[in-house]
Order: C-alpha cells, then sequence, then structure tokens
C-alpha cells in the first residue's frame, strides 16, 4: 500500500491479498441498503453487513451507475449477483468479477439473457433486470429493485405473480399474469411479484391477466451456478 501522485491529485492504494482456500473467508457482493435503487458508501455498507462472527475485513468498491436525476439511474449498469439471485442484468457482455458455487473467484464478461416466451410460440426478449427502460425496451423489475416503481415510467406494467422467487442466472419460473395497468410510476413491487414495463405498443399488451407464462434466464456457459458477481466498465 501506499501513495500515488497524479494529475488528479494524491491517491491512496492498498493491494488486498487473499486466500480463497481458507474456509472462514468468503466474498459477497452488496448493495446500497439492500436493493438496487439508491446510493451508500462502501464504508457504510460494509458496517451494515458487519455483525458477530461476519466480519467485513475489505471492502472494494464495484459497478457504474447512470446517473442521478432519477433513482432509476442508480441501478449498476452491468451484472449483479448475490447468493444466487439474479438482480441486476443487462444485455451486453461487460467485465464481471464472479464467484462459483465452489468459491472460487472469476473474470469474464458473462451474457445473461432473460426472455418470456408466450404460449402461443411469441418470445419477448427483456432488455433489461432492474435498470433504467430505455426507448423500446421491455426491464424487468424484482422486490430487490426497490419498494415502487419509477414516477418516470411511462408504457404498461404487467404484473406476473406466482413465480417462485428468486430468479438465477440460469433457470425457469412459471407464472401468471396478475394485471395490467397504465405505468404511471409509484406502484408497489409486491414479494412474490415481478413488473414487466413495456412502451404502450408493446405485442406484450395483448397478454391478459390469468394467463400462464414463462420466464427463462440463461447466462454464459461456465456461469450457470455463480454465487456472487460484481460488475465493472473498463478492463485493466
Amino acid at each position: 500500500q501506499g501513495r500515488i501522485l497524479t494529475t488528479a491529485g494524491s491517491q491512496a492504494v492498498n493491494i488486498v491479498e487473499v486466500d480463497p482456500s481458507n474456509p472462514a473467508i468468503s466474498f459477497e457482493a452488496s448493495l446500497s441498503n439492500g436493493r438496487v435503487a439508491g446510493l451508500e458508501r462502501t464504508t457504510a455498507q460494509a458496517v451494515n453487513r458487519s455483525s458477530d462472527g461476519h466480519r467485513v475485513v475489505a471492502a472494494i468498491n464495484g459497478d457504474v451507475w447512470a446517473g442521478t436525476s432519477n433513482f432509476m439511474e442508480q441501478a449498476p449498469n452491468g451484472l449483479h449477483v448475490e447468493a444466487g439471485e439474479l438482480v441486476t442484468a443487462v444485455r451486453a457482455a461487460r467485465p464481471t468479477f464472479g464467484v462459483g458455487a465452489d468459491g472460487r473467484p472469476m473474470l469474464g464478461s458473462p451474457l445473461v439473457s432473460v426472455a418470456l416466451p408466450a404460449s402461443y410460440g411469441t418470445r419477448y426478449v427483456i432488455s433489461r433486470v432492474n435498470q433504467l427502460r430505455r426507448q423500446d425496451e421491455v426491464v424487468l423489475y424484482t422486490p430487490r429493485f426497490g419498494g415502487r416503481t419509477s414516477t418516470a415510467a411511462t408504457g404498461i406494467d404487467i404484473v406476473i405473480g406466482g413465480l417462485a422467487l428468486p430468479l438465477r442466472t440460469s433457470g425457469t419460473w412459471t407464472g401468471f399474469v396478475a394485471s395490467i395497468r397504465p405505468a404511471e410510476g409509484g406502484w408497489p413491487i409486491d414479494p412474490g411479484t415481478v413488473i414487466l414495463t413495456a412502451p404502450s405498443a408493446s405485442p406484450l399488451a395483448a397478454l391478459v391477466p390469468g394467463e400462464a407464462v414463462t420466464l427463462t434466464t440463461a447466462v454464459t456457459a461456465g456461469w450457470e451456478s455463480i454465487q456472487q458477481a460484481v460488475g465493472g466498465r473498463e478492463w485493466i
């Protein structure tokens, strides 16, 4: 450890050496206050995740976010997985640090795909999970996003219930359309449900309450059983 003097000023540098074979040591990903929407300092997250017999000894800042004008922009831009739960994802391969089920660290650019195959053969590709929707995208929100949808939402919401949450990076979940409503924002995201937000003209508007739906997720080979993952922006 030490300091580096750069044109941007003095920077503190700390290097942490980790022995992943030590059973008393584990990697854990975390989010601001345990949810996607919001910001919290890395030091505060470390304190909040610490307890007797479970101490954070090193915390490293992770992914970047889009902005602060709306809390939807505060979601991590890349893949985020906690205890096997798929928390955020985007249809793009981004640099990612992950930890497999065997506790071994991984580096790569995994690609997660999420889709909604309808019973009559149509397959709707979901662009993002728990991130800001852009243009004509379809975005999926889970209870991990926050307690409510954003007031900046537009289009329609398809509320899907009956899913055996949490979602994971690879699998199939069957549920039903609980309701369809205007995406006016501020709607609650109830536990046990997910919300698909789409443009009003989306073919998803043809779904009807009570209709059975299936969500599928898939990830780059080798990352199917990933337990922790934090995204990044550039490779170093």
